[in-house]
């Protein structure tokens, strides 16, 4: 279980002051599951840092929110799914790619749109299926 300052920017009315933290991750070894781990981890961060906030998000590919629950966070938000790229054999963030940047860094034509001009050039869009925010 991993943890740091939070990474995005997130609404005033969330998050207040300096004592606040992103759980970024938590995870088992393959085919291991220790009973209790997360919470047990997550008491001793709360015990030894005592933040003011803790927030998280839960990828909806991957997760419903259970474990976040479990902890006694509290869900405040769902984001929509959203999009990145596939250019070659990576994933691009679709913030890598606005309009601005295909114009400036690729010559793309004003005319066109960012898909049109993705699409061109054979990268293509990936959808996720959005998250759930957690603190």
């Amino acid at each position: 279980m991993t943890f740091s300052k939070p990474r995005r920017n997130v609404s005033r009315s969330i998050l207040t002051n300096e004592n606040e933290f992103e759980l970024t991750r938590f995870c088992n070894k393959t085919n291991y599951n220790v009973v209790g781990g997360a919470s047990k981890l997550f008491k001793h961060f709360i015990k030894t840092i005592n933040p003011k906030n803790v927030l998280s998000y839960a990828d909806r590919c991957w997760s419903n929110g259970e474990l976040y629950e479990k902890l006694g966070f509290t869900k405040y938000n769902e984001s929509k799914p959203s999009y990145s790229y596939v250019v070659g054999k990576k994933r691009v963030n679709r913030f890598n790619l606005r309009k601005d940047v295909l114009i400036k860094k690729y010559g793309c034509p004003k005319e066109i749109t960012e898909h049109e001009f993705c699409l061109s050039k054979e990268w293509y869009r990936i959808y996720d299926c959005g998250c759930l925010c957690y603190i």
